[in-house]
């Protein structure tokens, strides 16, 4: 999950941004839905956007295999 500016705007609003490596195989338009509808039932955001990625690419992503602690949520909004 990552937080960050729209349009890199520090005065915009903030986006969530979903990551997601789905199963070879996984019907990703039906994921995304189904995402999004937990998401809303469950703690009542909905997110801007879900990215599809691989495996490795999420891997590299949440530093699971170069940090001590993978990362779960990147807050990517400037710093004041």
């Amino acid at each position: 999950m990552e937080i960050r500016k729209a349009h890199d705007d520090p005065h915009d609003v903030d986006e969530l941004i979903l990551h997601v490596a789905p199963e070879n195989g996984a019907n990703v338009e039906r994921l995304k839905e189904k995402i999004r509808t937990r998401f809303r039932t469950e703690i009542e955001v909905t997110p801007n956007r879900i990215e599809i990625h691989s495996l490795d690419d999420m891997l590299k992503r949440i530093k699971l295999e170069s940090s001590l602690k993978e990362v779960r949520v990147l807050d990517a909004r400037p710093k004041e």
